[in-house]
């Protein structure tokens, strides 16, 4: 279920792989660069830095962040922000990993919080965009169960 509150976007779905595929995905520069943004450039490591160019050419924003949480094959959070118009705070991302309840299934919950520190003339668009971002998380499960890219 996926739901838009003032305060963050929560995203959930369940994939048929064990959760170390998932982490692998999530905590390796190939798999950021397929399911989160495919300008990513990483050192995925606690305190490492990410940066990445939005996608769409008549909006070419860039953003960069910091792994803050590495918890293998369990959590992993991001600090990010825009480099050429800063927000006031850093958005928080956060991606958990867990057992689903149908068995050879794991699910995995992206959070985006603090939203509520985004500029009030551009919040609307901001928070559409992200949500829009995360709808199934359909690059994540296609780059996990090995089906081909879909950009």
């Amino acid at each position: 279920m996926d739901t838009a509150r003032e305060h963050e976007i929560v995203s959930t779905i369940d994939i048929e792989a064990p959760v170390e595929h998932i982490w692998e995905a999530l905590s390796t520069q190939d798999g950021l660069r397929y399911w989160f943004n495919r300008t990513a450039s990483a050192e995925v490591r606690q305190g490492g830095r990410i940066e990445w160019e939005s996608v769409n050419p008549d909006q070419p924003y860039r953003f960069e962040g910091t792994f803050t949480e590495l918890t293998e094959n369990t959590r992993l959070a991001i600090e990010w922000n825009r480099i050429d118009e800063p927000w006031p705070q850093p958005l928080l991302l956060t991606v958990e990993i867990g057992p689903a309840e149908a068995e050879g299934f794991s699910t995995v919950t992206l959070r985006h919080q603090r939203l509520n520190t985004l500029p009030d003339d551009s919040r609307d668009d901001t928070l559409a965009d992200l949500q829009q971002s995360w709808d199934d998380l359909i690059p994540l499960r296609e780059y996990v169960e090995g089906a081909g890219p879909s950009y």
